[in-house]
C-alpha cells in the first residue's frame, strides 16, 4: 500500500495545481463551456472545491451524507472565494489523514462509487479523491486553454508552475 504521506502529498499537489490554473482564467470568462451541456468554468471550480475531501470523509465514515453537505457548501461559491475554499479543502485533508492511521487505510474496506465490490479505504481515496482531483483539474486546464489561453502548457497542468525556457533554467543555476 503507498504510504500515507505520499497519498496526502499526491492529492494537495492537486490541490496546489487548480490553484495555479486558476490565476490563468481569463477575467469575465467564469460563464465559458467548451459545450453546451458541459460545466461552465465557475460550475467546474465549484466541483473541484469539493470533489477532494467530500468522497474521502464520507468514505471514512462510510457516510455519503458528507458528499452531499461539501457539495451544498460550495454551490454559490463566487470565483474569488476559490483559493481559500481550496485552501480549506486542503486543510480538512490533512486533518483527515491525521485521523486515519496507516493500518486504516490498509485493512478497512470501503465501497467506492464506481466500484464493484469493496477496496481498502487508502485505494477507495485514490479511486475517489485523488482520480477526480485529477480528472478535473485537467478539464479547469483545457478549459482556458479553450477558452483562449494559449501560453499554459505542460507545466501549468501537471507542475503547477509557469514554464521557463531551459536557457533561463540554466542561468538561475549558474547564479
Amino acid at each position: 500500500m503507498i504510504a500515507r504521506e505520499y497519498l496526502l502529498e499526491a492529492l494537495l499537489h492537486e490541490i496546489d495545481v487548480c490553484k495555479h490554473l486558476f490565476t490563468k482564467i481569463p477575467e469575465g470568462s467564469f460563464d465559458f463551456r467548451l459545450s453546451d451541456k458541459q460545466r461552465s468554468t465557475l460550475e467546474l471550480l465549484r466541483y473541484l472545491a469539493s470533489c477532494g475531501v467530500a468522497p474521502m470523509k464520507s468514505l471514512w465514515a462510510n457516510d455519503w451524507s458528507h458528499y452531499d453537505a461539501y457539495e451544498k457548501e460550495v454551490e454559490n461559491m463566487t470565483a474569488e472565494e476559490f483559493p481559500a475554499v481550496m485552501d480549506r479543502q486542503a486543510e480538512s485533508m490533512r486533518e483527515v489523514f491525521s485521523a486515519i492511521s496507516d493500518a486504516e487505510l490498509e485493512n478497512t474496506m470501503v465501497k467506492a462509487p464506481g466500484v464493484k465490490g469493496e477496496l481498502p479505504l487508502g485505494a477507495a481515496i485514490m479511486r475517489t479523491s485523488y482520480a477526480w482531483l485529477v480528472a478535473y483539474r485537467m478539464q479547469l486546464f483545457l478549459q482556458v486553454k479553450a477558452g483562449g489561453i494559449h501560453t499554459i502548457g505542460t507545466s501549468n497542468n501537471w507542475g503547477g508552475i509557469d514554464y521557463k525556457p531551459r536557457e533561463a533554467v540554466v542561468e538561475e543555476e549558474a547564479e
